[in-house]
Order: C-alpha cells, then sequence, then structure tokens
C-alpha cells in the first residue's frame, strides 16, 4: 500500500511538471561534481597503469585499448551514481573515488566484451575497440578493465569492509554473466516472452547498475537499503532498455541476419501479432510505467542517496513521455 501511495503521489508529480515535453522541478538538479569526476577519470588511468614489468608498445597493447576505449566517452552514469551516494550518505572522498572507479570500470569492461560478442563496430560514434585492436586484445582490454576495478575497491579506507564489497561486486558480476549467457542463448532459439525481456535486461543491466548505490549502501552501514536500490536499479534498468530498444528498432532489423538483439518491440510484435507502430506505443507506455516505479523505489533510499537516480529516471521518463514513434 505504501508503495502504491508513492507510485501515486509521483504520477500527480510527473503530471504537474510536464510542459511542452519537458520537466521542470522545484528542486535544484543533483550530480556529481566536475572535479570528482575528473578525480575518477584519473583513478581509472591509474589502476590500468598498473604493472612491475618493463613498458614496451606490445606489453602495453592491452592498456592502450583500455585507454581508447575510455576516452571514447560516455555519461559515466554509474560513476555519478556513486560520487552521489557517497555524499549523500557522509562517505569520505577518497572512498567515493574508489567506489565509483570501481563500478564505472566493471561497466566498461562488459561494454568491450559486449561488443566483441555482439559484433557491434561503432560505440560513442567511435570504433569499438575488437575493430582497432583485434578479438584478442579486445578480451585482454576488457580483462584488465575487470582486474582494475577489484583493485580500486583495495582503496576503500575500512579494510573491515572489503570482504563483503568484493562479495557483492562478484555477485552482481556474475548475475551479469548469466544474463549475457541466456541472452546468447535466447537468440539461437526464440520466441521470446516479455518475462523473458524483463529477466535477461536485470541480470544484464540490472546488476551493474545498481552496484554504485549498493557499494555507497554497503560502506556506510546501511546494509537494510541493499534491496531497495537493486529494485529501483531493475526498475530503470527495463525503462531505459525499453527507450534504447525504441531508437534501434530499425538498427536492429537491419543487423537481424548477422548479429540479432532482442528488441521489446519486436517481442510484443510477436507476442499481440501487434502492427509496428502498435507495438512501439506498446513498448513506450511499458517503458513509462517501469520508470515511474524507479522513481518512486529512488525515492525510498535513505539520506537521499538515490536522489540522483530518481532524477535520472523522471528526466528519461519525460524523454520517453514526448515522443511518438513511428
Amino acid at each position: 500500500m505504501k508503495n502504491q501511495t508513492r507510485v501515486s503521489n509521483l504520477s500527480l508529480l510527473f503530471e504537474g511538471y510536464f510542459m511542452q515535453g519537458l520537466v521542470t522541478r522545484r528542486a535544484a538538479r543533483v550530480d556529481a561534481a566536475a572535479s570528482d569526476l575528473l578525480e575518477v577519470e584519473r583513478t581509472m588511468e591509474a589502476l590500468i597503469g598498473v604493472g612491475d614489468e618493463e613498458s614496451t608498445p606490445v606489453a602495453d597493447i592491452a592498456r592502450s585499448a583500455a585507454m581508447y576505449h575510455l576516452e571514447s566517452g560516455g555519461q559515466r552514469i554509474r560513476a555519478r551514481l556513486a560520487l552521489h551516494a557517497s555524499e549523500s550518505l557522509g562517505l569520505v572522498k577518497s572512498d567515493a573515488f574508489s567506489l565509483a572507479a570501481a563500478a564505472e570500470l566493471l561497466h566498461n569492461a562488459s561494454l568491450v566484451h559486449d561488443d566483441l560478442q555482439d559484433r557491434d563496430r561503432a560505440r560513442r560514434d567511435c570504433e569499438t575497440v575488437w575493430v582497432v585492436y583485434g578479438d584478442e586484445v579486445a578480451i585482454c582490454a576488457g580483462d584488465l578493465l575487470l582486474s582494475a576495478a577489484y583493485c580500486a575497491l583495495a582503496g576503500v579506507g575500512d579494510k573491515r569492509r572489503l570482504p563483503q564489497l568484493i562479495s557483492l561486486t562478484h555477485t552482481r558480476i556474475t548475475q551479469a554473466i548469466r544474463g549475457q549467457c541466456v541472452d546468447l542463448a535466447l537468440l539461437r532459439t526464440r520466441p521470446f516472452s516479455v518475462d523473458d525481456y524483463r529477466r535477461i535486461t536485470i541480470a544484464k543491466s540490472g546488476a551493474l547498475l545498481g552496484l554504485p548505490i549498493e557499494l555507497a549502501l554497503l560502506a556506510a552501514d546501511k546494509t537494510d537499503a541493499l534491496a531497495g536500490a537493486k529494485r529501483a536499479a531493475d526498475l530503470f534498468a527495463i525503462g531505459y532498455q525499453i527507450y534504447d530498444d525504441l531508437l534501434d528498432v530499425e538498427a536492429d532489423i537491419v543487423r537481424a541476419g548477422s548479429a540479432p538483439a532482442i528488441n521489446i518491440v519486436q517481442v510484443l510484435q510477436a507476442i499481440h501479432a501487434a502492427s509496428d507502430f502498435r507495438a512501439r506505443e506498446l513498448a513506450r507506455k511499458l517503458g513509462l510505467q517501469y520508470l515511474l516505479s524507479a522513481a518512486a523505489a529512488s525515492a525510498d533510499l535513505p539520506w537521499q542517496a538515490g536522489c540522483l537516480f530518481q532524477q535520472l529516471a523522471i528526466e528519461l521518463h519525460a524523454r520517453l513521455m514526448g515522443k511518438r514513434f513511428r
């Protein structure tokens, strides 16, 4: 009942704040400071450069490939979530940087490996790592980013927290890997259900998306809020993936023969025997529901640790609300 009331209240908030397709909020926007994000970038660069062997172009090619990927850009959403949650929970800056770097490195490791498996040739308007450096180096670069993430956790000041932080990180990585395996298997078997789509998205995207806030909560000894953070991340991940799928419908159709992907529009078309337009509208409405629920779940996290997550859900909801897909 409490959650239903919160969702209802947020529905009124959304309706009241939408003007010409944009969200205007009474509260000031929240986000990580640019200087803090810069420090996270420095931390990540230092971590993937760790090594005691003599530096040579051949030996350092995995590092070069990892840096190439990091320098291609990205929104650094996971770093921002970790930094904001850490500040809200009163963690010291050095711990915030370590948690943010760990979360961001893990995410980028998964992108390098995903691009290789999916044979995606471009990301962030740049050629992907495997295209530039080859398959073998791409695997090594992803592994290096993954290893560096664990090294980042070693920077947390209270070493008593490390076993729990490392265990949680491993659990979320395992979930992401299992999701990827199910995704690859279903692409060969078909057909898909909406439940298949939800489970795969939660595993592949939700696991690492919620980790930045979970790590901050764990470091602050707010373990009772971990389940809420996971729920918010799962809901947001589904809403975001639906939005992304709506943007990629045509591209996914084109690449269906060489590198097929599970797209919610195609899933809904098959289930409901719907037209393309009808399936897109069904997907849009489904995405709006998940984002609204994600905003509600984020608002329940302690010490406003989920405030940035809530803001991201509201902003994405606004974009999806204003779109009509044809």
